[in-house]
């Protein structure tokens, strides 16, 4: 039905096993869905897998398997797909566990469609931070955008502030055709010792916000997340434009633990928020010239209608124009833990039905006016006689918006003045 939202189809693996954690990490861009297993042990104990389906493989809208992806170089204890990214014909897929620089150091690894052979989504490149160390599970976050992808090594040491976090920026030609090079490491302005920086990254055009829920600004793990966008600072610079927190911040609110962005707006999640009761969780909208311009300013806190203590919502977030989808893991309906998503849409206020307030003779005709709060379509019609059965006609004039005075004006009506007239806004009665 319309905006139903009906299941089309359940994705599992082909050679799927106990403890593979399939699922753990997903991401769709277009007709592409990539699913993580960082449990897979095919080629040593969790060493990690992600699976691509495509909308029409093996049929119309069956989301068919397409590829096993694997790291070339797997080993155990990779965790290869705790994260997973999708834009266009690239799939980034983390591996925090990755070891090529120390323990648990982590790697982040690039696949294209056609690397390899038509739809063969063959690996290109190996992504590894330039000052890797061991503990910093490179990987545990990623995100790509075009040309871009952005990666989080949340338990990056910053000297000796352990666990400060930071991300990391590559180019596909950064150093050369296809290299995909390091260009930007990003930090928060003053680092904290397990803010977590980098826990949640995301990436939309010349905008990348980054989690930081361990962030202590306004108690333990209030949490926080910080804009930046491409040019801030200089050509290609990725400077910082903003550090976001909750307009009700406080201890233990994790926000930031999930981050979104697109277009104008992102959403951050807080699975630590206790308004609905303890743990019950939040997300929050921040737009980007709300409280000014370039201010980034809060707009929403999203909480289900039916939002409870120990559901968790917040712990993922996902956004994609006006449609927001938030993961509760903990919610309880279907048994303990069972979990949930809920879909929210950007709705502007409906109209009130509206009453014509004014009515003046103009060089024109006639002048109507009527008072509304939102800018949404308006007919306005007449007709000689208030007689049942008789057609209304739509007033020939034009609707103007935002208005003034708080009414809104009908002009250019029929020179002949009129005895009745009525308007109608959208989705709302005649009057």
């Amino acid at each position: 039905g319309t905006n139903a939202w009906g299941q089309v189809r359940k994705l599992t693996a082909f050679d799927g096993e106990a403890f593979d954690d399939f699922g753990f990490s997903v991401a769709v861009a277009g007709d592409v869905a990539v699913v993580g297993a960082y449990g897979d042990s095919n080629v040593g104990h969790q060493a990690g897998s992600a699976y691509v389906y495509e909308r029409n493989a093996g049929g119309t809208n069956v989301w068919g398997f397409v590829r096993k992806l694997g790291a070339l170089d797997a080993a155990a204890g990779d965790i290869f797909g705790t994260a997973v990214a999708a834009d266009g014909d690239v799939i980034v897929v983390g591996a925090k566990g990755d070891d090529d620089m120390g323990t648990a150091s982590g790697s982040a690894y690039v696949f294209e469609r056609n690397a390899g052979g038509t739809n063969a989504w063959g690996q290109v490149r190996k992504l590894t931070a330039s000052d890797a160390t061991a503990g910093d599970w490179f990987g545990g976050s990623v995100a790509v955008a075009g040309d871009v992808v952005l990666v989080g090594a949340p338990t990056k040491d910053a000297g000796p502030l352990i666990n400060a976090g930071a991300a990391y920026l590559f180019e596909r030609n950064a150093g050369g055709t296809n290299t995909w090079g390091e260009i930007a490491k990003l930090t928060p302005m003053v680092p904290g010792q397990f803010d977590s920086f980098g826990i949640a990254v995301a990436v939309d055009g010349d905008v990348a916000v980054i989690g930081a829920y361990g962030d202590s600004h306004a108690g333990t793990a209030s949490g926080s997340a910080y804009v930046f966008e491409r040019n801030a600072g200089g050509t290609n610079a990725w400077g910082r434009v903003r550090k976001l927190t909750a307009s009700d911040a406080a201890a233990y609110h994790s926000f930031g633990v999930s981050v979104a962005v697109s277009g104008d707006a992102t959403v951050i999640g807080a699975y630590g928020d206790g308004d609905a009761g303890y743990y019950a969780g939040a997300a929050y909208v921040f737009e980007r010239n709300a409280g000014g311009t370039n201010a980034w300013g809060q707009t929403q806190k999203l909480i289900a209608a039916d939002t409870a203590a120990g559901d968790i919502l917040g712990f993922s977030v996902a956004l994609a124009g006006d449609v927001v989808v938030v993961g509760a893991k903990g919610d309880d309906d279907a048994g303990d833990e069972s979990g949930s998503a809920y879909i929210f849409e950007e709705l502007f206020p409906g109209p009130e039905a509206p009453v014509i307030e004014r009515v003046e003779k103009a060089s024109a005709g006639i002048r109507l006016a009527w008072p509304s709060a939102v800018p949404v379509d308006y007919t306005v019609q007449f007709r000689d006689q208030m007689q049942d059965g008789l057609a209304w006609s739509n007033l020939p004039g034009a609707v103007d918006l935002p208005g003034t005075d708080t009414l809104l004006w009908a002009t250019n009506a029929p020179g002949a003045l009129r005895r009745f007239y009525r308007v109608q806004a959208a989705d709302s009665p005649l009057r």
